[in-house]
């Protein structure tokens, strides 16, 4: 009989990180690894360096653990990436006797009993390398998150602080302050984005571990985990509330965005690379394309595409254009705040017309027993929806399962009906 030490408190729960996550090995493989990238902007970099450090180790932590379920699938003549419980299940089928869980003293440990098959013991040799890998991640996360809420809290302001004089300071040109915008976003995402990243890593340590057990104690194979299209992630879908009627939206969040979005990421690589007038053409087009669309669409992509198109006719010197795609934005939600990753000058012109006192919704009437939504909001109940007048996206489903798309102008006397 052959022992294999099975240590099952390996992993314990890191300061002020919750604990609990289903197939979490699945999620974090098929996640896409973080960048962090210079900006160019010393006082900016020194933070997102260290920042990019910590993802450094956590991408060498996440090679160990991910690479630990490889072997042992490896081992077991089976695909990389086939999930460990289901690796535990074939352990079984080939073991040739039961496998269980013992104690030695207060160390759990698994053993097979009866004659086992011939290739047992290399199997099991493989697992004990595998999870004993796995026995210093503990120890190597154990400083991070205060470290990590240290940078998160450092980095949360550089978007506002970004303007042509700061530029000129770092040696860089005041035109490329569009290009450091987005490094700066994408930066500032991927820091805030580092204490759940850390948790998924320790999630996944536990579930290395859960899955031996999960896959020794099962009557049949173990279930895949859900897959998403694209291979993007397996976690569940967020839904989107309401803040006007109170439903869900359908909307399955960034992997299920619609064109419009694909557009204005068109448009604003565009801008970056100071083809102005091309970002312009692009954006007109997005705005265009929404009475076409075949499915609902976001209020944040409608905000994506309005403040961008404000942000580029501001760089063009169109400040009518700019401040009529503000209202816009501003109509779609008069609460909505600038996106950080525009910059100072565009969030001057948005909370100036925010405070200007432009916007001044009105209340319409809802008739119908459908769904629709309204510029991103869903809407499924008879009664009243308060929203600003002017422009809106109205889009209803119709009995077919498929989408209707119409852009109209909302005044008093509007009548909203629901049914197809």
């Amino acid at each position: 009989m052959r022992a294999i030490p099975f240590l099952v408190a390996l992993f314990t729960p890191l300061p002020a990180l919750a604990s609990g996550a289903s197939d979490t090995l699945a999620e974090i493989r098929a996640e896409e690894l973080p960048e962090i990238a210079e900006t160019g902007i010393s006082a900016f970099d020194s933070v997102f360096m260290k920042a990019a450090a910590i993802h450094d180790t956590l991408n060498a932590v996440q090679d160990r653990i991910l690479g630990a379920e490889d072997r042992i699938a490896e081992a077991l003549e089976l695909e990389p990436g086939t999930p460990l419980r289901m690796s535990m299940w074939e352990l079984k089928q080939r073991a040739g006797g039961p496998i269980e869980v013992a104690l030695e003293g207060t160390k759990p440990v698994l053993t097979v009993g009866g004659s086992g098959a011939d290739d047992v013991e290399a199997l099991l040799d493989a697992i004990n390398l595998a999870v004993a890998d796995l026995v210093g991640i503990p120890g190597d996360l154990a400083q991070l998150p205060a470290q990590i809420q240290e940078l998160v809290a450092a980095c949360q302001a550089f978007p506002g602080q970004l303007n042509p004089q700061l530029l000129t300071e770092s040696g860089l040109k005041p035109l490329e302050l569009p290009k450091v915008a987005k490094t700066v976003g994408s930066n500032v995402k991927a820091v805030v984005a580092t204490p759940k990243r850390l948790e998924d890593l320790v999630n996944a340590s536990k579930d290395f571990l859960t899955g031996i057990p999960q896959g020794l104690a099962a009557t049949e194979p173990p279930e895949e985990p859900a897959q998403i299209a694209g291979g993007s992630s397996s976690k569940p879908a967020k839904q989107k509330k309401s803040k006007r009627s109170g439903g869900t939206s359908e909307l399955e969040g960034s992997d299920n965005l619609s064109p419009i979005t694909a557009m204005v990421v068109e448009a604003m690589a565009s801008f970056q690379d100071a083809e102005v007038e091309s970002a312009m053409g692009l954006l007109a087009r997005a705005d265009a394309s929404l009475a076409n669309l075949t499915g609902p669409v976001s209020e944040a992509e409608l905000q994506n595409l309005y403040q961008s198109s404000a942000l580029v006719y501001l760089s063009g010197g169109n400040l009518a254009a700019a401040s009529a795609n503000v209202a816009q934005a501003l109509t779609v939600d008069p609460e909505a705040k600038p996106m950080p990753h525009l910059g100072p000058d565009y969030a001057k012109l948005h909370k100036h017309l925010a405070k200007s006192g432009v916007i001044h919704p009105i209340e319409i009437p809802v008739e119908g027993n459908g769904i629709a939504y309204v510029s991103g909001t869903r809407v499924e109940e008879q009664g009243w929806l308060e929203l600003p007048p002017g422009k809106h996206l109205v889009q209803i489903k119709q009995p077919d399962g498929g989408w209707t798309s119409e852009v109209v102008w909302i005044n008093e006397g509007y009548v909203l009906k629901t049914t197809p």
